[in-house]
């Protein structure tokens, strides 16, 4: 989970069973009192845990896996045109991410 101000990015199994999937959770509660949550990215195979925001990037990163081929791949997500985008693709374990002002860096 981490915020990106009044709102959160969250990884959750809500709409997808045993795989956790990217949601924005809403900075106001709806009229049942509740945070309204929205599903930003689809990936009914592989699990997906948020690692970093960043408000001036737009972008969410979070890592994905585990692949047969790569284990674990590093992602993000744009707020802006609304698309996923592969950050790393090795073979090992790629879950480090973050951001440094305009600039992602990842390990």
């Amino acid at each position: 989970m981490v915020t990106g101000g009044r709102q959160l990015a969250v990884s959750s199994e809500m709409e997808n069973g045993n795989f956790v999937s990217v949601w924005l959770l809403g900075e106001r509660p709806t009229e049942s009192g509740k945070r309204k949550m929205t599903r930003l990215t689809e990936q009914p195979n592989f699990g997906q845990l948020v690692i970093s925001w960043s408000g001036q990037n737009q972008q969410v990163v979070f890592t994905e896996g585990v692949w047969p081929g790569t284990r674990s791949d590093l992602k993000s997500y744009s707020f802006a045109d609304r698309k996923v985008q592969t950050l790393a693709q090795t073979p090992g374990w790629d879950v480090d991410g973050a951001f440094f002002a305009r600039w992602q860096q990842f390990a």
